[in-house]
């Protein structure tokens, strides 16, 4: 008896002998040879055989019967894992689909109107970068950077050539913004910029940015050098002598800086290592010690890594305030608005740093020209010093203001930017720094600042 298996291999076409070998071996022949009619004829090969038949085991056999036909099931198999791909294709349409909704969706993200990110404010301005990293300012327009012009700019206006800015610092009349590629560009009076004319400072490499009152800084490069740029009458921007420089000088001896920021006529940074220094302007012991002016840097010998370490430092006039990792704020040097939140009678400056008395913990703080202000739980906002008429104030909470995200104080005025894109400013409005379209003092925030991006 011959082995069907021998014969599907050596006469059988592999398509045939991969459709028939799961079938037993005797049915498989069954099958085979049923496909012969009784007239069927002996061949040696298909040759021996009539158009449309085959040789098969010595007999010729229509190509069409079904035992014959059975073979393109394989490539229906085939067509069945083709399915898969097809399959695997409809995933990948719906892949594409999916990519195309996710575009769609970005596109419809890209299409969205902008909303502020980041806000600033300087002695009679209030600036805002947008989430398209544009810039936009309002108020006093004095040196003609805002509008071109000399009118004040009672809503905010966009600013040219700050494009993709990610960090923003305002000084009395003047405007830099830090970029994603580390340059820092300029416009204003002096040396911080040339009026209207938009500056380049830095090129590349800075890192963080912050003003004093007439006065830039920032940190450059790998090793976190601080690199200043500006007024210099009282030596906050070392140098031991008081020429104004246009082009930014690093201060000798400050590295690795972490955190910095500048005062009226002062300036103040922490280290790595939770060191704080200062430089400059001393007439209110701004600088934490006792003496006259510095040109170089001073270390306060209150803070350190071990025992005060600062998580956040802010400057105003000629006082300054640190946040450390413990939620305590500590603030020294001129008293004589209240901006340590002591009496006057009792203390008017100080070297030493004073712990603010609070009733809530805070995350984030801001400092003006003679107030402070934080940032407590549920975004509400506390402050102390002097308020916008001239009132002295120990630390209240400024009413019907929560969900506040970040701060930003003025000479005079306050701005607070919500969780949900809103700026509020309140305060002296003189000049336009409220934003809202008027000239009307407001002593708390009611209305948001216009919004035209969103138009």
């Amino acid at each position: 008896m011959l082995s069907l298996t021998g014969v599907l291999m050596l006469s059988v076409p592999h398509y045939l002998l991969t459709r028939w070998f799961s079938l037993p071996a005797l049915g498989a022949l069954t099958l085979l040879l049923g496909a012969c009619d009784a007239n069927s004829q002996a061949c040696e090969s298909s040759v021996d055989c009539y158009v449309g038949e085959s040789c098969v085991l010595g007999t010729c056999v229509l190509d069409e019967e079904p035992d014959l036909d059975a073979g393109p099931d394989t490539p229906d198999e085939d067509a069945d894992d083709t399915d898969t791909p097809d399959e695997d294709a409809g995933d990948t349409d719906q892949s594409d689909a999916d990519t195309d909704t996710e575009t769609d969706t970005d596109t419809d993200v890209i299409d969205e109107p902008p909303h502020p990110i980041a806000i600033s404010a300087a002695m009679n301005f209030s600036c805002t970068i947008l989430s398209d990293r544009t810039v936009w300012c309002w108020g006093d327009n004095s040196a003609g950077f805002i509008t071109g012009a000399d009118d004040e700019a009672l809503t905010p206006r966009k600013i040219d050539g700050f494009d993709g800015a990610v960090e923003i610092a305002t000084a009395n009349a003047r405007i830099c913004v830090r970029t994603e590629e580390g340059a820092v560009l300029c416009r204003g009076d002096g040396a911080l910029g040339s009026g209207a004319a938009l500056v380049t400072k830095i090129d590349e490499g800075a890192t963080q940015l912050n003003a004093g009152g007439y006065h830039m800084c920032a940190t450059v490069g790998a090793d976190a050098a601080l690199y200043c740029w500006g007024d210099n009458g009282f030596e906050q921007i070392g140098g031991n002598n008081d020429d104004p420089t246009i082009v930014p000088a690093p201060i000798a001896g400050a590295s690795n800086i972490n955190l910095f920021a500048g005062g009226d006529f002062h300036t103040c940074m922490a280290t790595t290592s939770d060191e704080v220094r200062c430089l400059g302007h001393n007439i209110d012991l701004q600088l934490g010690v006792e003496g006259g002016q510095s040109g170089e840097l001073i270390t306060h010998p209150f803070f350190s890594a071990s025992t005060n370490p600062v998580f956040e430092l802010v400057a105003g006039g000629s006082h300054n305030c640190v946040l450390s990792e413990s939620a305590e704020v500590w603030c020294w040097g001129d008293n004589s608005f209240g901006q340590l939140a002591t009496e006057l009678t009792s203390l008017e400056t100080s070297a030493q740093p004073v712990m603010i008395d609070l009733s809530d913990a805070l995350s984030d703080l801001a400092a003006g020209f003679e107030r402070t202000c934080g940032i407590g739980t549920g975004g509400k906002v506390f402050c102390w010093g002097r308020d916008e008429y001239d009132q002295l104030q120990h630390v209240h909470e400024i009413p019907d203001l929560e969900g506040v995200d970040e701060l930003a104080i003025g000479q005079r005025h306050t701005c607070a930017l919500t969780r949900d894109h809103a700026i509020f400013c309140w305060g002296k409005n003189h000049l336009g720094q409220l934003g809202n379209g008027s000239l009307t003092d407001l002593e708390v925030p009611l209305d948001p600042v216009e919004a035209p991006w969103a138009q």
